[in-house]
């Protein structure tokens, strides 16, 4: 790590910041009111946000700064530019030394980087997928750069081989809900799981009287006893903000593990990593 932080620090050494560039050469910079206004009219551009953390840094306000730099890190993350983003969060480490979200971010990106040919692997057997084996699921390989972010170091995913992991990727459909929005209620009879790819998912008890049991975050997965035993829901699941998931449902899963020999692989992590059991063991307790 300390190698690595220090190979990081010499090759920004002598070269200009994006927000070097971005600043007007000679006279007074922008001013913090003019730096957020730009960022309101194009929250996509990070010239004005590093100008605006440099400027919090430099004023003292480390915390504003933080805040600003790890929102510039996540769009980094978001375009494939990990090595970037670690360098934005070397330079928050030194402003703000000990700061415990910085060293998880580190950790996790490390994680991610360490995944890569994987990512990719799985990637390239997206793009050779034969349509007339499998109806060509809704996962792409945009849709794989993008949550292998959250899911790429997960238990789950990091307990399947290849074979399965592609198994499992070739069957899956992509499924998003607003705030607020009922995935399942309680007692239904639907044959499908899914692994949660951003987002929250708030698991409540009884609808006559809510009780919060389990908040499922990205990379955990649930619905597996309903979609491998026709199991009912145990409780009602409902998102706590936009959420997107990996779905995999019972039409879909038959199609794709139909003589495949990675199947009881799959099925065996889907047993391991779901949250079922846990859930139902909540409800009979709560």
């Amino acid at each position: 790590m300390e190698l690595k932080n220090l190979f990081r620090r010499k090759s920004t050494s002598g070269s200009r910041t994006e927000s070097e560039a971005a600043a007007p050469s000679g006279g007074p910079g922008p001013t913090e009111r003019e730096l957020r206004a730009r960022i309101r009219a194009n929250p996509k551009s990070l010239a004005p946000r590093l100008l605006l953390a440099d400027f919090l840094a430099g004023r003292g306000d480390r915390a504003g700064a933080a805040g600003e730099y790890f929102a510039i890190a996540d769009t980094y993350v978001e375009n494939d530019l990990h090595a970037k983003a670690l360098r934005l969060l070397d330079k928050v480490s030194d402003l703000v030394p000990g700061h415990p979200e910085v060293t998880a971010r580190q950790a996790k990106l490390e994680g991610l980087e360490a995944t890569l040919a994987r990512r990719d692997l799985q990637i390239a057997r997206l793009a050779r997928r034969q349509p007339e084996l499998l109806d060509p699921a809704s996962v792409t390989a945009d849709d794989l750069r993008r949550f292998w972010n959250e899911v790429g170091t997960s238990p789950f995913v990091a307990d399947l081989g290849d074979d399965p992991l592609a198994l499992f990727l070739a069957a899956a459909e992509v499924q998003q809900w607003t705030p607020l929005s009922i995935i399942v209620r309680e007692g239904q009879q639907l044959p499908r799981c899914y692994v949660i790819t951003d987002g929250s998912v708030e698991v409540i008890a009884s609808y006559r009287d809510p009780r919060t049991l389990r908040r499922l975050m990205p990379g955990e997965v649930f619905g597996e006893r309903a979609l491998l035993e026709d199991a009912p829901w145990p409780a009602r699941y409902r998102t706590e903000v936009r959420t997107t998931a990996l779905r995999l449902s019972r039409q879909r899963f038959r199609e794709a593990v139909s003589n495949d020999s990675a199947a009881p692989e799959l099925v065996g992590a889907l047993r391991r990593h779901g949250r079922d059991r846990e859930i139902e063991m909540a409800v009979q307790t709560s």
